[in-house]
């Protein structure tokens, strides 16, 4: 610190009066092992396969089967909408808790869950054969659907 305070400190920054970083912040050591790159990339991937791919067949698969059950085309949509909210939902309560936990065993295991996670979604919706299976799967899926907390 600069003059013995932060707001001193962020002043002398502001001002050019910068002597290096303060003891309060010290940039992360790089050296720690192996680079997350490679598994960010892919968690990267998995985010636009699933805005890409899965979200638009998801929606054209859903109302394949809503249309074998009968369903009417306004009855198809609400439904549609209340299983988004509902997913939207559960990745909403689920990302805290999955923050926590990938602080405490560290980004990668956590990172490789999530893939994981993501790939077993993608098998199970492709096996699926009623709205009610595609429903749960895809609202299970959205535990570990929210790896995008654990990037940052």
């Amino acid at each position: 610190m600069v003059g013995g305070s932060p707001l001193k400190d962020l002043e002398a920054r502001l001002l050019g009066e910068d002597n290096g970083p303060s003891p309060g912040f010290m940039p992360p050591d790089s050296g720690r092992g192996q680079s997350l790159c490679p598994l960010l990339t892919v968690a990267f991937l998995n985010t636009a396969a699933r805005v890409v791919a899965q979200t638009p067949a998801f929606c054209l698969c859903f109302q394949d089967f809503a249309d074998a059950a009968g369903w009417e085309v306004a009855d198809t949509a609400v439904a549609f909408g209340r299983l988004m909210a509902l997913r939207n939902l559960v990745e909403l309560c689920s990302t805290p808790i999955l923050a926590r936990w990938s602080d405490r065993v560290g980004r990668k295991p956590a990172l490789l869950l999530c893939c994981g996670a993501c790939f077993l979604e993608s098998v199970l919706l492709a096996s699926c054969s009623s709205t009610v299976s595609l429903g749960l799967v895809y609202v299970a899926g959205g535990v570990f659907a929210s790896h995008n907390a654990i990037e940052g």
